[in-house]
């Protein structure tokens, strides 16, 4: 307690159980140590080194980890209160349980969440997700003799489906927290794919422009009468322009499915204008 050993190396210590409060170990260098199940306590850890050590069932807080590093250590159970090393810092010196890491990472964006690092937050929160599909994958190859006494034929199968619903989520919905996946996906679906999927499966009740000879004007309206019937279909409850009229119909299945995905857009957009608003920007 209230020790200043700044800069100061150790090397081959064990510690178990230990209890280290108000340390000042800015530059302090940890070479191969075990730290079995210590506490630290409102401790300043800036420009610090663990180097190969064990911190396994460690707890930290309120502790200033500011440019430490942990090369080579094992983060197995750690956990965090107050504070938090940032992402760079340990992503790769998480536990290697996929179990255990989104655990782990799970942790820190609480707390990072409570000292308002928002950045840091979404990050971690991807990342935790990414260990959940580690995890799943690992169940349906049967990654090691865990997995495979533990999970049984159906239950992979089971697993197959969970795996996939979070490899779409995040491709396409950004797990509700990316406005760049978010903007992408719109852009792709809303914009490329779905209109595309129109102009194949639609009905026109005139002929389509011949691309060879049609006018820039002839043009323009068929894209334009293909891009309304295409954001009505994906937004349901955008009324038609006055006085227009569509000569552009599309089949029933594919409009409801422009609806469906349209409407679950919709509910990330909410999620993400919820999130951006509870960071108090």
């Amino acid at each position: 307690m209230n020790e200043k050993i700044d800069g100061e190396r150790y090397e081959h210590f064990i510690f178990e159980f230990c209890t280290f409060e108000k340390i000042g170990a800015k530059g302090a260098k940890f070479v191969h140590c075990e730290f079995r199940h210590c506490e630290f306590i409102d401790c300043y850890l800036a420009h610090a080194t663990f180097d190969h050590c064990s911190l396994t069932g460690s707890f930290f807080e309120k502790c200033v980890f500011s440019w430490a590093e942990f090369p080579g250590s094992g983060l197995d159970y750690t956990n965090f209160l107050n504070c938090g090393p940032v992402i760079q810092q340990i992503i790769n010196q998480k536990p290697t349980d996929p179990q255990n890491a989104a655990k782990f990472l799970r942790n820190l964006a609480a707390e990072h969440r409570r000292l308002g690092n928002w950045d840091q937050v979404d990050r971690f929160v991807i990342e935790s997700y990414k260990e959940r599909e580690r995890h799943f994958w690992y169940v349906v190859n049967g990654e090691n003799d865990h997995y495979r006494g533990k999970y049984g034929t159906r239950q992979r199968i089971g697993y197959v489906f969970r795996l996939l619903g979070y490899k779409l989520s995040g491709f396409i919905f950004g797990y509700g927290i990316s406005w760049a996946t978010f903007l992408r996906t719109m852009f792709i679906f809303g914009f490329l794919l779905f209109p595309f999927l129109n102009s194949i499966f639609g009905k026109s009740i005139g002929e389509k422009p011949d691309w060879a000879t049609a006018t820039g004007e002839e043009i323009w309206a068929y894209f334009s009468d293909l891009y309304t019937v295409s954001t009505k279909s994906f937004f349901p409850f955008v009324p038609s322009p006055a006085g227009n009229h569509l000569d552009l119909t599309i089949p029933f299945w594919l409009s409801s499915i422009e609806a469906v995905f349209g409407t679950s857009m919709i509910a990330v957009f909410a999620a993400l204008l919820f999130r951006w608003a509870s960071k108090g920007l």
